[in-house]
């Protein structure tokens, strides 16, 4: 009888061992899957990050592109204006400054 309940008990202890490694390896099988899933996650986050690295640079690039072709079309308003005002000048002086002085002498 002894050797029945001792048989018995280590047989109950043999499946329910058996049970709980079988639980515990599961486990660890959902546990890789999710360290396998945040991996490829962050592999993808490295990847947008340098993406987005690059992005930021070309619109760097492009702003002050931007800025040099601002300046550049402020310049050519500016001479624009100018040149303007120059021809502006050279009328009024046709028309006013010249007759003046050739009707005093």
């Amino acid at each position: 009888l002894e050797q029945q309940i001792s048989l018995s008990l280590e047989s109950h202890f043999v499946m329910s061992a058996q049970s709980i490694n079988s639980k515990m390896e599961e486990r660890l099988d959902a546990i890789k899957a999710l360290c396998h899933a945040a991996l490829k996650q962050k592999q993808c986050i490295q990847k947008q990050r340098e993406k987005f690295k690059e992005a930021l640079s070309e619109l760097k690039e492009l702003k002050a592109e931007y800025e040099i072709l601002q300046n550049e079309n402020e310049n050519f308003e500016e001479d624009k204006r100018r040149s303007q005002l120059h021809q502006c000048y050279i009328c009024y002086k046709s028309i006013v400054i010249e007759p003046n002085t050739q009707i005093q002498t």
